[in-house]
């Protein structure tokens, strides 16, 4: 993907124009829907619809995507048009979840919960966050669900940023890859429910005895969603076994 708007009029025109846009005008939705139903046939014991896997991400995520790096500069620059560029966006955002939830015969307003993934908010410095994110994520869950479970993953951050989860209504947090976080300044920082992941890269270099130290020291810590991830490391270096420890690892505090 390569940014698209030449700078922050272009990105707010770019926006006004998509105004009432059709979401389901593209090739790649249409192919979405293709591929869904294919699977449907191949899998009736499956409940697919018509649009999953076709999401979409958070509004400062989406920004950067649309102006490159260059929006970095824009919150110092132009700091007013950068809002107004936020709530065009954010408003499509909210309208396009909406529609894919209508598409697969879904509320358009959740009654359980929402989800937000947008990574590139922690580029942002803390000291902004109240600006430029905290508004725009609280109207993003308002417009997504009727509850009050609202879930960020946002990977990257610091434990500067972690005080305006609260404000912004996250009920839960998933930090995933942030290597400036640690169990003791979270909990320092947050007193908001959180998981933790053990990177899928360490995992496959971990003897049983460290993957179990991990472990333990997560579930002391008190978190109630300990992870780790399948994927392509473990098996390029034939670690599958990692995995396999990992969830022995668990076995001891196994409730039967």
């Amino acid at each position: 993907m390569r940014p698209f708007a030449r700078d922050i009029d272009d990105a707010i025109a770019i926006m006004k124009d998509a105004e009432g846009k059709d979401f389901g005008d593209n090739e790649l939705c249409c192919h979405h829907i293709r591929l869904n139903g294919y699977l449907r046939e191949q899998f009736p014991d499956c409940a697919i619809n018509p649009l999953d896997g076709y999401g979409g991400e958070g509004v400062i995520t989406s920004a950067v995507m649309m102006r490159g790096q260059d929006f970095f500069i824009d919150l110092y620059d132009e700091p007013e048009k950068v809002r107004e560029y936020l709530s065009l966006l954010n408003r499509s955002i909210i309208r396009f979840f909406q529609w894919s939830n209508h598409v697969n015969g879904q509320p358009e307003l959740a009654g359980w919960c929402a989800w937000l993934a947008d990574d590139f908010a922690a580029l942002i410095p803390p000291d902004l966050w109240r600006k430029f994110i905290v508004p725009y994520w609280i109207e993003y869950f308002e417009g997504r669900t009727t509850a009050r479970h609202w879930t960020l993953h946002c990977e990257g951050t610091a434990p500067e940023h972690l005080k305006y989860l609260k404000e912004a209504g996250i009920t839960r947090y998933q930090p995933s890859i942030s290597k400036k976080l640690t169990l003791e300044n979270v909990r320092a920082n947050t007193d908001i429910p959180f998981d933790w992941l053990l990177y899928a890269w360490k995992v496959t270099q971990m003897c049983d005895e460290a993957i179990q130290a991990w472990v333990d020291e997560t579930l002391e810590a008190g978190l109630s969603i300990v992870r780790t991830q399948i994927g392509i490391y473990a098996r390029m270096n034939h670690k599958q076994d990692r995995l396999l420890a990992f969830f022995r690892a668990f076995d001891k505090y196994r409730v039967e």
